[in-house]
């Protein structure tokens, strides 16, 4: 018994020395690592294309644990938990866009994840940016706008590899999102959602909901207004840093949250399906 304690003290102490070491090296961005973030069997990934020998690169990852096991707040009054809408009442947009690489490369940085890639800047230069000089302002490609498909393939990791091919000849269709605005009066009730991202990138994943006042809200909400496994937070509260978005989500002492989210195609083909 002694020494089963002695280990379990042991095995504590190793955790916590862990866990202390990956909250230093990302003391920036104020989140905690899972302790089973070494073995997700998918990272997000940060893919930078603006040269031609451009490499998939990790970045600081960071899986965000919202009290995923908290107790549901089944008696909050469904008036009490908040509301959503489409601020900007705008329809989605898909359109095609053939790019031409050149020693600078496409000019994008992608936010990457099993199911999505997200554009998470556009820079000045490269095959993008002459695309858009030339290209109408609704056929731009923006920063979070959704890939779905690259020179034909149509999954997240075949498109990466054909965005990091030599093939100078690049056909993607875009799609973008209605902004949706979801506000709700957590009142330090726990929010029950896993997120995650890339500190210089400019969403945060919603990758489950679990018990809280989210998984309340849904119950609640209009299907199309629910919160979603794969909506995309760009921001809240208007900040659109992933480290303030990340601090607006663990302050149970703010009153309100009014969260911006993007959808990926994903998502909607998904609902059809219910």
């Amino acid at each position: 018994g002694i020494c089963n304690s002695r280990r379990g003290q042991e095995e504590h102490t190793n955790a916590a020395a862990a866990r202390s070491r990956a909250s230093s090296a990302m003391a920036q961005i104020h989140v905690f690592l899972d302790d089973d973030a070494d073995g997700v069997m998918f990272r997000p990934k940060g893919l930078n294309l603006t040269s031609c020998d451009s490499r998939l690169f990790d970045e600081h990852n960071f899986a965000l644990d919202l009290d995923a096991a908290c107790p549901a707040s089944a008696h909050a009054s469904p008036d009490s938990l908040g509301h959503g809408y489409f601020p900007q009442g705008e329809a989605s947009t898909t359109f095609e866009a053939k790019l031409r690489k050149d020693e600078g490369g496409l000019g994008l940085k992608l936010f990457v994840m099993p199911a999505i890639i997200c554009i998470s800047e556009v820079a000045g230069v490269g095959a993008v940016a002459r695309y858009n000089d030339r290209a109408a302002p609704s056929a731009q490609i923006r920063r979070n706008d959704f890939l779905v498909e690259v020179n034909g393939e149509v999954e997240a990791d075949r498109m990466a590899l054909a965005l990091r091919s030599k093939d100078p000849d690049v056909k993607l269709k875009v799609y973008r999102a209605p902004v949706m605005c979801i506000t709700l009066t957590p009142s330090g009730r726990h929010l029950g959602l896993r997120a995650r991202a890339l500190a210089s990138h400019s969403v945060v994943y919603i990758e489950s909901i679990m018990r809280g006042m989210v998984a309340d809200y849904n119950a609640q909400a209009d299907f199309a207004l629910r919160i979603q496994v794969n909506d995309c937070v760009t921001a809240i509260n208007g900040a659109t840093s992933v480290d303030r978005i990340v601090e607006a989500l663990k302050d149970r002492s703010l009153k309100y949250l009014e969260i911006m989210i993007i959808r990926p195609m994903l998502a909607l083909e998904q609902e059809l399906d219910l």
